[in-house]
């Protein structure tokens, strides 16, 4: 039972737990992405249908969505960047760790 909690690392754990939220929030981000594409089309599609509709109404529709865009990049840009921070951030745990236990078995 003691060689196993000498082989407990919780650095690993975390990694994998951040590892499986980017991949779940990744997966969420594409289906948004991909949801938001349809929509689009869709409407675009209905608009070109509608011919007494201004063209600076479809104009303020086509800037509406250039701006929700740029902020879904911006977002996705935004958590790629936390998400390395994070990782960086246990993944230097993991390595403080290893150095740390190699002096102690050095000086046993």
């Amino acid at each position: 039972m003691l060689n196993l909690l000498k082989d407990f690392d919780p650095s690993k754990i975390a990694l994998k737990m951040i590892e499986m939220q980017k991949t779940a929030i990744d997966n969420s981000y594409e289906s948004l992405i991909a949801i938001q594409s349809q929509t689009e089309k869709f409407t675009a599609s209905m608009l070109d249908q509608v011919p007494y509709l201004p063209q600076d109404s479809i104009k303020v529709l086509d800037e509406w969505s250039a701006a929700y865009k740029k902020g879904q990049d911006e977002y996705k840009k935004s958590f790629d960047d936390n998400y390395k921070k994070l990782e960086s951030f246990f993944t230097d745990i993991q390595k403080n760790a290893t150095k740390s236990k190699g002096k102690t078995q050095a000086t046993a």
